[in-house]
């Protein structure tokens, strides 16, 4: 029995002694001469102990604020790596402030040629061991560190994920965007070119009196014909069309709306099979009406 116990003694010993200063929280009893440098000492710089566990080794360390738009040079010097599951001291100087309220950026990069930037962490607020990891499948990395403030252990995968989320929304929106404004400089042009400065009126005018031949519109002239059925007698009707709407893709709908002057198209959807109308609505943005049974 004191055999058993006297292994399992050594056993726990040995254990406490490998993770001292990497995740044992027993930095202290180590010379900082042990452990790989990340960055420069200095009166305003904070120590933290930087553990990759990334399953690849990390080439590349820089930091920032939240705020700033650019990041630190590249802290490792030349030629220098952190192997997989090693621990580095990482010093960081931003600006010297203690503030644990502060949002800070980390940017690194792996054996595989991967590029990942962290921005959802409080560097101030890391107990020691700040250990990173990365989801491939995800794209991202995140940390594992206790908090200062809390005492509590911190992940930030889940933010890191929510970030991500969130900024390729506003890269989707964005180009919807570059897409609605390159249409309506189109259509600003060809409404430009359709102005004339002299007789008759605008051309935008004529083409409201003129058949639109080839476009699926055949307009009859004012007070031609007799009423439609149905029609109400004391309704004044200046000008009746007879619309022959063309199958049209959404991107043929809008290119063939920078071609007319009357602010819209009347065409079956190819992707659906149903009578549409794209116009432009006030503000300039463009509205797709779908006519339904």
């Amino acid at each position: 029995m004191k055999k058993r116990v006297k292994v399992l003694w050594i056993f726990l010993l040995i254990s406490s002694l490998m993770l001292a200063g990497c995740g044992g929280g027993n930095a202290d009893e180590y010379s900082d001469d042990d452990f790989q440098v990340i960055g420069t000492e200095s009166d305003t710089s904070h120590k933290l102990y930087l553990i990759n566990q990334t399953g690849s080794y990390i080439k590349h360390v820089a930091v920032k604020h939240a705020d700033s738009e650019t990041y630190s040079e590249n802290m490792m010097e030349k030629g220098d790596t952190l192997s997989h599951e090693y621990c580095a001291i990482l010093w960081h100087d931003l600006g010297g402030s203690k503030d644990q309220g502060e949002i800070h950026h980390l940017k690194i990069e792996t054996g595989n040629d991967g590029t990942y930037e962290m921005k959802a962490l409080n560097l101030h607020d890391v107990d020691e061991d700040l250990e990173i990891y990365v989801d491939e499948e995800e794209g991202i990395a995140y940390a594992k560190y206790y908090s200062l403030s809390t005492g509590d252990e911190v992940n930030t995968k889940s933010r890191e994920l929510k970030i991500k989320a969130e900024e390729e929304t506003e890269d989707m929106y964005a180009a919807l965007d570059m897409v609605v404004d390159k249409l309506e400089k189109q259509i600003k042009r060809h409404r430009e070119k359709l102005k004339t400065h002299k007789g008759g009126g605008s051309a935008a005018k004529r083409s409201l009196r003129e058949p639109q031949e080839g476009r699926g519109y055949e307009a009859d002239s004012p007070g031609s014909g007799e009423e439609p059925a149905g029609a109400a007698g004391d309704l004044p009707i200046d000008r009746r069309q007879t619309v022959r709407p063309e199958s049209l893709t959404l991107a043929e709908a809008g290119a063939r709306l920078s071609e007319t002057a009357t602010g819209q198209v009347i065409f079956i959807n190819t992707e659906d099979g149903r009578l549409s109308i794209l116009r432009q609505v006030f503000g300039g943005r463009l509205e797709l009406v779908t006519i339904v049974d």
